[in-house]
């Protein structure tokens, strides 16, 4: 499934992308795609996400308060809360990673339009 997420990609990239640059496009998008399911992990671990559940005195815990304590399943903490705990899974690690193609792919766009504009 995951190489044909990569293809599909590939191609949408060289079709939406004008010829000059799209092989930099495509590569900080495969990087993203790569990252993406590498990082949200840490990221998580970092914002207090973890096995044990939600770190006192983190972001984590902050937001937890935010909620005032009932977290809706479903909702953005609730996956997060799960994700710290159990892992991301296989459909996880994919949206992760299509979101880090779309963001790698869209940064290298926006260099191109600067350097185009000086």
């Amino acid at each position: 499934m995951a190489n044909k997420i990569i293809i599909y990609i590939l191609v949408a990239s060289m079709i939406a992308q004008p010829a000059q640059g799209w092989l930099l496009t495509v590569g900080l998008g495969a990087l993203g795609f790569v990252a993406g399911p590498i990082v949200a992990p840490i990221a998580l671990g970092a914002a207090g996400f973890g096995a044990g559940g939600i770190a006192a005195g983190s972001a984590a815990a902050s937001m937890m308060a935010s909620y005032g304590g009932s977290v809706a399943a479903g909702s953005a903490l609730a996956i997060a809360q799960s994700a710290g705990a159990a892992g991301i899974g296989l459909a996880g690690q994919v949206a992760v990673g299509a979101a880090g193609a779309a963001i790698g792919a869209t940064l290298e766009k926006s260099n191109r339009k600067e350097d185009n504009c000086h």
